[in-house]
């Protein structure tokens, strides 16, 4: 048996940002979180069935935003500090870390850069900024109308040690990446801004959605699958494949920048038997292999006593 990555949802549904193509209200109830708490007798055997023999990465992620919640992650990251598990990434709309760049002040109790700091010296490395353009007027239609620079918050995140991964979502607008120039715009982009990583993905409708306003929008403004294959034709004519992650993630060279072709939602029918993408843990003890069918394909059940 292998896994790829271990993903840790952080805290609940709170968010900062307003995607209209949002996953998560594709696939959770929106339920409202209690108390902050972590079931860590699930996460110790959630660790343990990760294996030590090919560390996963550690995925830091949310059903809302992640940074809402920096006591947390602060608590995971404390959790995992001696654990053999590389790279450890935390997934963002960095909302919150450009209005620190730029403002001084996060808007997140807790969230400053004595935090970033001291998440770096616990072992985190990576920080995900999802987003929909390399230009800030098509990001701030999509996540909040304030949406600070992006090349700032890079700039900012960089100075910290960071390695910046920009998870781009395709799809068809003004401003957006629909074409295959597109992309080769957000790849020099990247060389320019001292970006490390560029993955791209097209938005996409979950399987049994419960947000028919996310679906709706998706419908709307997502590539077809020949506008998706014309670009993917166009990458693999342009760099230079390096090796291929589980689920078909291919990483390449595009003349110096790496970038990873992949898809924004789990699912482990194409892998060999015993082989999973992803764990995906929950802070109430749940632990699934699977976004769209969390409670089907559990491996640990939630304890009923945690949020």
């Amino acid at each position: 048996m292998s896994v790829q990555s271990l993903s840790v949802v952080i805290g609940g549904r709170a968010c900062n940002a307003r995607c209209p193509f949002c996953v998560s209200e594709q696939t959770s109830d929106r339920k409202q979180a209690r108390k902050h708490t972590i079931n860590r007798i699930n996460l110790e055997t959630a660790c343990v069935m990760c294996g030590t023999a090919r560390p996963p990465a550690l995925l830091m992620t949310g059903q809302g935003e992640p940074t809402c919640y920096s006591s947390e992650i602060t608590d995971y990251l404390e959790f995992f500090r001696d654990r053999p598990f590389a790279p450890r990434e935390l997934q963002t709309n960095a909302l919150a870390l450009g209005r620190l760049a730029t403002r001084n002040k996060s808007g997140v109790r807790g969230l400053d850069k004595t935090t970033l700091q001291h998440w770096r010296e616990l072992g985190l490395n990576t920080i995900a900024i999802s987003i929909v353009s390399i230009h800030d007027e098509a990001n701030a239609c999509i996540y909040n109308p304030d949406y600070p620079p992006l090349a700032e918050t890079i700039r900012f995140v960089r100075s910290f040690g960071y390695t910046v991964r920009l998870c781009l979502m395709m799809m068809r607008g003004e401003g957006y990446v629909s074409l295959p120039e597109d992309l080769e715009a957000a790849v020099q982009f990247c060389r320019q801004h001292d970006v490390g990583q560029l993955t791209f993905r097209p938005i996409k409708a979950a399987y049994a959605s419960k947000s028919e306003h996310a679906t709706e929008f998706v419908r709307r403004h997502g590539l077809t699958d020949e506008e998706v294959q014309r670009i993917h034709e166009y990458v693999a004519a342009s760099a230079t494949p390096l090796y291929q992650l589980m689920h078909g993630m291919v990483i390449f060279d595009w003349h110096g920048q790496n970038v990873c072709s992949a898809n924004c939602l789990t699912s482990d029918m194409a892998s060999p038997p015993g082989d999973h993408r992803s764990y995906i843990y929950f802070r109430n003890g749940l632990l699934t292999t699977s976004w769209d069918h969390p409670t089907a394909a559990a491996i640990l059940q939630g304890d009923p006593n945690h949020d």
